[in-house]
């Protein structure tokens, strides 16, 4: 799911949830823990910026902020509203992932054999 926000960046310190290591604040309230996507982070350390960014799935944990991979950070708030949302990236397999679908059709060729 995308995420937006603004705000200003910071380190994240030690806390109670223990993921992310950036953090968008707005006055003292955290917007999100951050980590780098197709974005660097650690530049725009002390600046307000607009994000926008994929939500991590299982994320937030108990009372914790929202979890987001940065894809676009920046200070032009119609840049990241132009970048692409999360739902229109699609993310290539993973290897595991590949390795499943290869062993399920060479079953499939097995038993299409009646070997198995």
């Amino acid at each position: 799911m995308t995420f937006v926000g603004q705000g200003t960046v910071q380190r994240q310190g030690i806390t109670f949830y223990q993921y992310g290591d950036y953090v968008l604040r707005q006055d003292v309230q955290t917007i999100c823990a951050m980590k780098n996507g197709a974005a660097n982070i650690e530049p725009w350390v002390g600046r307000f910026v607009y994000i926008k960014g994929c939500e991590v799935p299982g994320y937030p944990l108990e009372g914790g902020p929202p979890f987001v991979e940065v894809n676009y950070i920046g200070e032009d708030r119609a840049a990241r509203d132009a970048y692409p949302d999360c739902d229109d990236q699609v993310a290539p397999p993973t290897a595991f992932q590949v390795f499943i679908q290869r062993a399920n059709e060479a079953l499939n060729r097995l038993l299409s054999r009646g070997v198995a």
